[in-house]
């Protein structure tokens, strides 16, 4: 809870490389589905050759925060989600060609607050 956070699916969006980004909340069964079908997909894009995927978790310490699970559950959804929004960042259909040369067919990385970047 100390420090500045650090926006690792926004900074890596600036980058041509990752084919799939996404930062999920698994603090409801729709988000615990949400995270495994988001940790699917980012499996499946390496094991396709379609470049780097990261899924960026936010998660939960109760023990440390010194708050029931619960507790901090909602604490997640009332404060973190806010610097820290759940979505797609990135979604990148093309596979890498044998010599390791990106060509995009199809970029967008998006948010709940809208549109970061298309190409």
């Amino acid at each position: 809870m100390n420090g500045y956070p650090i926006r690792v699916c926004e900074m890596l969006a600036t980058l041509d490389g990752p084919s799939y980004l996404e930062r999920v909340c698994p603090t409801s069964p729709a988000g615990i589905i949400r995270a495994k079908k988001a940790i699917k997909r980012a499996f499946q894009n390496q094991i396709a050759g379609k470049g780097f995927s990261l899924v960026e978790v936010l998660c939960n310490c109760p023990q440390q925060w010194k708050m029931t699970p619960i507790e901090s559950f909602q604490w997640i959804d009332e404060n973190m989600t806010e610097v820290f929004p759940p979505g797609v960042f990135v979604t990148r259909t093309n596979t890498l060609s044998p010599a390791g040369e990106d060509s995009p067919s199809f970029f967008i990385t998006k948010t709940r607050k809208g549109v970061i970047r298309q190409a």
